[in-house]
């Protein structure tokens, strides 16, 4: 994550990725985890929840932005435009974001035996 500023954290349904990344952003005596389900995000203006989310950054000195069920968000194109233009003016470049959605194999969509 030294590199990147957007991590993405992708796995199958059911395994276990909210439970570890509610465990991971508890856990950490030296990062400033800071958890936000988009199941919480859905309907909602996304010009306030970008703000949002940078002023909890800049007052709470958060380290990682932890954005789960991402799915839920992925038609609101304008949640990410802001997400990742407002953001890098807004909060301290240090500051990263873990992604996660379940992995879906694309690939039995298209293929079939």
């Amino acid at each position: 994550m030294k590199n990147n500023r957007f991590v993405l954290f992708s796995s199958p349904p059911a395994s276990g990725k909210t439970s570890l990344l509610k465990l991971f952003a508890t856990s950490s005596d030296h990062l400033y985890c800071f958890y936000v389900s988009c199941l919480d995000l859905k309907g909602r203006p996304c010009y306030n929840v970008v703000e949002e989310l940078a002023s909890k950054a800049r007052n709470k000195r958060v380290d990682i932005i932890v954005l789960d069920d991402a799915q839920e968000v992925y038609d609101q194109s304008d949640f990410w435009i802001q997400l990742v233009k407002k953001t890098s003016l807004m909060v301290s470049d240090g500051v990263k974001f873990i992604i996660c959605n379940p992995f879906v194999d694309w690939s039995s969509q298209f293929y079939s035996s």
